[in-house]
């Protein structure tokens, strides 16, 4: 026993320093705009509501389920949520490290190929909850439990970093790869046969309910932009991949007799999946790039040189090895402090008075409905709003269920106390998307219900009459 923990010990206080920073970074970034989305389905679905029915957003019912829970913790979710991610950045590092261990890696070199790991995961992830962080992390479980021989596990684990987000699809084949590299047809065996129907029954399960087909398919196909931004894109990708690319040829070495082969192994694969997966995505949003993260241990262990383990002149000083990481992580921190913090707080800041009003106007049984789309005053308000879907913008594009989400828009209007607008009512119509028109429309033609109005800020509130605070009575 004593051995154990003289073994774990310093290596466990180095992640628990890892989970603080990351959590207190994260506690302070406001509620973001995607979170906002999740925290609101997840407190309706606890609430009784139908997943893909009455509430709509083309995530999977895992990430609402995650995100309710922790919206369900004491204090306020942006805690909870920080306590979370810190966690989860530290778990990413040690089972990187965990991997790359389990591949024969030296003790020393994996501990700082984990810590590299958990520094992409923390640096791209942008200190927030997503499904890409947790993804991730499934797709390193898996990729432990292949290294510890776990095969059934490492496929149940992949089948669940599937479920929580579709596009990690394009990474379970090279999980499946890995396993017959680590274990050969008998791990290949054990591994396909657990894997192969639990995905069955999901897919089926997805294709046979239209409910969540609807959602997770093709409400999720009407979110991605119609637009693809190859520059952008490449330089989003290009600073997730600069960290790892400088730091693992310090820490490891390179064996140049390895480099043909290494990159024709998993650890090339799944930076190719994970680099489709972006480019899938379409957007240049930093943290689609999240899924770069497991190819790093077995890179590095692909590149490493034989007498790394035993070799200290070839390695480069630690205060070298600290500088350079400093050097990398240090704007990474900065880029996320800065932009998180602008782009979520400003809107926030802009709906703080609002919400404060409707708290204090709406009486019990009345409610309110927004355009455009922001989501945190349903997140903050959940038992007010009685839209079905806070991306109403997605909902009213091109699917099946268009015309189905105006009558709801219509209903919903109808039930509403107050309506609450940022301005976009008196826009002409060419600077309204064509498939946005139509809600404008339907708004615009419900207004006169609404006589009561009090600004506030560059948002007005359309109260009823027999709802209007008696101080804003026209």
């Amino acid at each position: 026993m004593t051995q154990h923990r003289v073994e774990w010990s310093p290596s466990f206080a180095k992640w628990a320093i890892v989970a603080a920073v990351a959590a207190i970074l994260s506690a302070l970034v406001p509620l973001t705009f995607d979170e906002a989305i999740w925290v609101w389905a997840g407190r309706e679905i606890f609430a009784g509501g139908i997943p893909y029915r009455e509430v709509v957003d083309h995530k999977t019912i895992i990430v609402f389920a995650l995100e309710g829970l922790l919206d369900l913790a004491p204090g306020p979710f942006e805690l909870a949520r920080a306590v979370a991610v810190g966690i989860t950045i530290a778990v990413i590092g040690a089972m990187a490290r965990g991997v790359f261990r389990g591949m024969g890696g030296d003790d020393r070199v994996a501990l700082r190929i984990g810590l590299v790991t958990a520094a992409v995961a923390f640096i791209q992830t942008r200190l927030v909850s997503t499904v890409e962080l947790w993804a991730t992390a499934a797709m390193l479980g898996a990729l432990l439990a292949v290294t510890n021989k776990r095969y059934r596990l490492a496929a149940v684990v992949t089948c669940l970093g599937a479920c929580i987000d579709i596009r990690a699809l394009l990474l379970t084949p090279v999980v499946v790869i890995f396993a017959a590299e680590q274990g050969g047809r008998s791990a290949l065996r054990k591994f396909v046969m657990v894997l192969a129907p639990l995905l069955l029954v999901a897919i089926t399960a997805v294709l046979a309910f239209p409910d969540i087909r609807f959602g997770v398919v093709e409400l999720a196909m009407e979110s991605r932009s119609t637009q693809f931004y190859p520059f952008d894109q490449a330089m989003v990708g290009l600073r997730a991949l600069i960290l790892p690319a400088v730091l693992i040829p310090i820490i490891v070495g390179v064996n140049r007799n390895a480099l043909g082969s290494a990159f024709r192994r998993s650890g090339a694969l799944f930076l190719i999946a994970a680099i489709a997966i972006a480019v899938v995505s379409r957007l240049p949003i930093v943290r689609y790039w999240l899924y770069v993260v497991p190819a790093i241990p077995l890179i590095a262990h692909q590149l490493q040189k034989p007498d790394t383990a035993t070799s200290e002149e070839d390695r480069l000083p630690r205060v070298v090895i600290v500088a350079l990481a400093a050097l990398a992580l240090l704007p990474g921190i900065f880029r996320i402090v800065d932009e998180t913090m602008v782009i979520t707080r400003e809107p926030l800041e802009r709906f703080d008075n609002v919400v404060l009003q409707l708290e204090s106007g709406l009486a019990p049984g009345q409610s309110f409905i927004h355009y455009p789309d922001k989501p945190y005053l349903p997140a903050y308000l959940p038992e007010r709003f009685t839209a079905p879907s806070v991306v109403m913008h997605y909902y009213v594009r091109d699917t099946r269920r268009r015309e189905l989400a105006l009558t709801q828009l219509q209903t919903s209007i109808d039930a509403a106390s107050v309506v609450v607008e940022e301005g976009q009512l008196e826009l002409e119509p060419e600077a309204i998307s064509p498939a946005e028109r139509k809600v404008v429309e339907i708004f615009r033609a419900k207004l006169s219900d609404f006589p009561c109005t009090q600004v506030i800020g560059p948002i007005t509130l359309h109260w009823r009459s027999n709802a209007c605070p008696t101080d804003r009575i026209p």
